[in-house]
């Protein structure tokens, strides 16, 4: 699974599956799915690329940058995975200049960053109101492989049904606040469940009532 902000949606939903994780009782996450079990991604070629035309997320473009909160207030510090395999002292463009000053490099990605981080805020209250409307129902995808079966649970969708059946006012919100077009979008990406499963590993496919 891989975290997208709601700016990414439309692009998202022709790829991807788009479902939300986490706790009935807690903050969701959306994401999209990129594999139906663990360590999986099926979306990466041979040459442990993103495949060509693909939407990559924004999560991912950022690596190796991420931004944490600081230990001590509610600041949050750029960090980098010192072990990515772009970063070296040797070749490609410095981050830094010989006083210490940031690049132009480092800033667009500090911006990037940012930028971002405001976009998942957005994101988590979409998450949120759909939670407050009880429009959040949990499915589980049942994965049949090598005659085994196993279960991908911690997943929720929208119920349209449920969507429709909202009073007016509420409707009338989520088209205010812009939510709706999202929510379809999310409704629309759950057609590519079956085109995922296809592409699982040889004799793994999910189990067409499950994920009706």
């Amino acid at each position: 699974m891989v975290p997208l902000a709601v700016s990414e949606l439309a692009a998202a939903s022709r790829d991807y599956p788009v479902v939300f994780v986490g706790k009935a009782e807690g903050i969701l996450t959306m994401t999209a799915l990129v594999g139906l079990h663990d360590r999986v991604n099926v979306f990466i070629d041979d040459a442990g690329q993103w495949q060509a035309g693909r939407y990559v997320p924004a999560c991912v473009r950022r690596y190796p940058f991420v931004l944490a909160p600081a230990e001590a207030d509610a600041a949050l510090t750029v960090c980098v995975d010192e072990s990515a395999a772009p970063l070296n002292d040797s070749s490609g463009q410095p981050l830094f200049e010989a006083a210490g000053k940031e690049t132009p490099v480092l800033r667009t990605a500090i911006a990037f960053l940012q930028l971002l981080h405001l976009k998942m805020l957005r994101t988590q209250g979409f998450a949120v109101r759909l939670a407050q409307l009880e429009l959040l129902v949990s499915k589980t995808l049942r994965i049949e492989r090598e005659g085994k079966h196993h279960g991908l649970d911690g997943l929720f969708v929208v119920d349209e049904e449920k969507l429709i059946k909202l009073p007016d006012a509420e409707l009338v919100g989520l088209v205010r606040e812009g939510f709706l077009p999202w929510i379809y979008a999310h409704l629309l990406s759950l057609g590519s469940l079956g085109r995922l499963a296809a592409w699982q590993p040889a004799k793994e496919h999910v189990l067409a009532d499950s994920v009706a």
